[in-house]
């Protein structure tokens, strides 16, 4: 100890590196404990891809590259892969449909390696892959965003009840890793609220998933005047919202929340997925 330091641990005064000096002292022997305890996590449980189990990283290249692009042939409006679209443009999958969005876009096909990548994301809490899903995504993102003016991000809200047991909506984390990584100044709002929680719908028909969603989405609004928030000064200084969710299954979901950010804040609304569900359209009726 230094004669400074005797002498004031003698009076009874601070050490002359102060209470500053004694928290950045803290901070470094945290950081450096953290980074320790970092590295013997990841030799007794290294990271393992996801998808096939090797190790080394949570998606490895191999499973990336198994990932299947759309491709350039897709609905306009509901974004199914290789439909054949009609003479009003829309497929036969949406023609009869009162979808309260513009268009839809996934980036990838809901094959194996996507649907893993979701599912471990979704119940596994394996929070990194929300960043390299929108790694992988962004070259379809960035063309949505490119067709709408000055657009809006937000994603497909979850229930309090799922958040609480998840604690995270991966919906959003995937949503702000797009926005981060586009490279554009783009806004992330959360425009929709979730306001009753929905059983699951893996097992429902197309028309049972818009009934059991029905009336459980609503916009956020100010607690004090219960109007909605607008993240923008006016209407006019947006072009049009973005919706992003995980997977697009039916289009219940990105509907519903779509109908709700169209009616309060007046603008045309896109969607966008990471994957999307190939299913006959026999499917996914009653």
């Amino acid at each position: 100890m230094s004669a400074d330091a005797a002498r004031a641990a003698r009076d009874g005064g601070p050490a002359p590196w102060g209470v500053s000096g004694l928290d950045r002292m803290r901070t470094v022997a945290g950081s450096r404990w953290r980074r320790r305890a970092g590295r013997l996590l990841d030799l007794l449980f290294p990271t393992r891809c996801v998808s096939c189990g090797d190790f080394g990283a949570l998606l490895c290249a191999e499973c990336r590259c198994w990932l299947q692009p759309l491709g350039a042939e897709y609905c306009p409006r509901c974004g199914r892969p290789g439909a054949a679209v009609s003479k009003g443009g829309w497929c036969a999958d949406c023609v009869d449909r009162d979808l309260h969005f513009v268009s839809a876009r996934s980036a990838f096909l809901y094959t194996d390696v996507a649907r893993r990548v979701i599912a471990a994301l979704k119940y596994g809490g394996e929070r990194g892959l929300a960043e390299i899903m929108a790694q992988e995504a962004l070259p379809a993102f960035r063309e949505v965003v490119a067709e709408v003016p000055s657009p809006v991000v937000t994603w497909v809200p979850s229930h309090a009840s799922t958040r609480s047991a998840r604690g995270f909506n991966q919906a959003q984390l995937f949503a702000r890793a797009l926005v981060a990584g586009s490279g554009r100044q783009l806004n992330a709002w959360e425009l929709v609220r979730k306001t009753r929680a929905t059983p699951r719908q893996q097992t429902l028909s197309r028309e049972e998933r818009s009934r059991n969603l029905a009336r459980s989405f609503a916009p956020v609004r100010l607690p004090a005047r219960g109007v909605p928030v607008s993240p923008w000064g006016a209407a006019e200084d947006v072009g049009g919202i973005v919706v992003v969710d995980d997977v697009y299954t039916t289009g219940a979901t990105a509907s519903e929340v779509a109908g709700v950010a169209a009616e309060n804040w007046g603008v045309p609304v896109h969607v966008f997925t990471f994957a999307r569900a190939m299913h006959q359209v026999s499917d996914l009726r009653d």
